[in-house]
């Protein structure tokens, strides 16, 4: 299990046995914040890899996608 997620699942837990403190509170909302953030990423990083084949192996590959694919792989080749 990730980090973040087990210290959110820790928080939830006493928040079930008594309030948060603002503070904590903060931190539950700082640690969700940066949750969503690196699962976007991850997401992100997935489609950019990502090749679409129809039922007959000839790839269908969304133009938008194919797109910032490409611009993907101009900015590693300009590095």
């Amino acid at each position: 299990m990730h980090p973040i997620i087990k210290k959110i699942n820790e928080m939830k837990a006493v928040e079930k046995t008594r309030p948060l403190t603002e503070e904590e509170n903060r931190e539950l909302d700082r640690l969700r914040k940066e949750y969503v953030a690196l699962f976007r990423e991850s997401f992100r990083s997935t489609l950019l890899n990502t090749v679409v084949l129809d039922g007959e192996g000839r790839e269908v590959t969304p133009s938008k996608l194919k797109q910032a694919q490409r611009h993907i792989k101009d900015l590693k080749e300009e590095s």
